[in-house]
């Protein structure tokens, strides 16, 4: 009888295996997975902020239709769209502009939009005042004059396009007025970049003063 021969191959454990294929698989895609849930976790936040100034603008815009030629009407407007603004994440407000609008919502001068900020008083006479963080960082009566006042100071800031001048009465009729702003975006994580640029605006005609 021939002696029985065992396989020493089949015996002994597998040297080898998957595990370090998982392993190098996984260090490669969890990366990846981490980028893109971060991206869309900011991709969330950054939606979300687009929302909070497109119904501050709204808010901002109602204020200003509703103080008609009121001295402050500018002032209150920012006043409102900045307290919503600065509870945003993340979100830095860097210029406002309000503008006489024609019917069809746009600016009476393009130029309105896309003039940046600066110092001082800025703007186009008879048709926007440009407001940017200094301005939008004191938005106080001492910049913008008393109530009372019939008219605005050259140093004010709303003096481009003074609140008094706007045409209020159902027979003028009344101006229609936008308001537009600019807002940047840092991401927490900044998996798909640094910064984000985004704006937005609204159109609405200035409630007709009862005579």
């Amino acid at each position: 009888m021939s002696p029985h021969r065992v396989d020493s191959r089949r015996s002994l454990p597998r040297l080898g295996g998957d595990d370090g294929a998982v392993l190098v698989e996984a260090a490669l895609v969890l990366p990846l997975l981490a980028i893109m849930a971060l991206g869309i976790f900011d991709f969330g936040i950054g939606w979300r902020q687009t929302r909070i100034m497109s119904s501050a603008l709204g808010n901002a815009a109602r204020q200003v239709a509703s103080t008609q030629d009121g001295r402050h009407a500018d002032m209150f407007a920012l006043q409102s769209f900045m307290a919503t603004m600065n509870d945003t994440q993340s979100t830095t407000v860097s210029k406002v502009v309000i503008y006489r609008a024609n019917t069809s919502g746009d600016p009476f001068n393009a130029a309105c939009l896309t003039t940046a900020p600066l110092s001082t008083v800025t703007g186009f006479n008879g048709n926007c005042n440009i407001y940017g963080p200094v301005q939008l960082a004191n938005l106080t009566t001492a910049h913008f004059g008393n109530a009372t006042d019939g008219v605005c100071n050259a140093a004010h800031y709303d003096a481009r396009w003074c609140p008094k001048l706007r045409k209020v009465h159902q027979g003028d009729p009344p101006d229609f007025v936008g308001v537009y702003a600019q807002a940047t975006f840092e991401p927490l994580s900044q998996a798909w970049g640094s910064t984000y640029t985004f704006t937005d605006h609204v159109v609405t005609q200035i409630e007709p003063k009862v005579v």
